[in-house]
C-alpha cells in the first residue's frame, strides 16, 4: 500500500475497517519512473529503514515492491494502531523531517500509553 495511516482508513456499510488510497501503490505498480516515486508515503508513517537505506532509483524501486514494501506497511500499520489507541504519535510531532528522523531512529516510545495489554503487545510487535 505504502502509505497506512489513519486517513485511510473507514468504516463500510458493515462497520469494518477499509484501507483506501491506494494511489502510491498503483503509482509504483504502473512503473510510474518519476520523483513521485522516490519520496512516497507521509513521513510521519516511515519505518527507520526509508530514513536510512538509500538506492539508486532503480534499486529502490525493487525494494519498495518487495519484501521491504510489506515490512514497511507493517510499521506503518503499528503507527496507526498507537496513533488511534492513544491519540498521539510516540514522538514528539514536528514539521521538521530531520527532527523526526531522529526520534524516529534513535528515541525509544513509551508504549505504556496504552492501557489494553493485548494492543500494546500488537503495537508493540509491528514497532520493534
Amino acid at each position: 500500500h505504502r502509505d497506512i495511516k489513519p486517513e485511510n482508513i473507514v468504516l463500510n456499510h458493515n462497520k469494518e475497517a477499509v484501507l483506501i488510497d491506494f494511489g502510491v501503490s498503483a503509482m509504483l505498480a504502473d512503473g510510474e519512473d518519476d520523483e513521485s516515486t522516490s519520496n512516497v508515503g507521509t513521513y510521519y508513517f516511515y519505518s527507520p529503514e526509508m530514513f536510512t537505506r538509500s538506492f539508486s532509483r532503480a534499486d529502490q524501486r525493487l525494494h519498495l515492491l518487495g519484501e521491504s514494501c510489506k515490512l514497511n506497511d507493517m510499521w506503518a500499520l503499528g503507527m496507526t494502531f498507537f496513533r488511534l489507541l492513544t491519540g498521539r504519535f510516540p514522538f514528539k510531532e514536528t514539521a521538521n523531517v530531520l527532527n523526526l528522523k531522529h526520534q524516529i531512529l534513535n528515541e525509544e516510545f513509551d508504549f505504556s500509553l496504552i492501557s489494553n495489554l493485548q494492543a500494546r503487545e500488537v503495537v508493540t510487535g509491528l514497532l520493534q
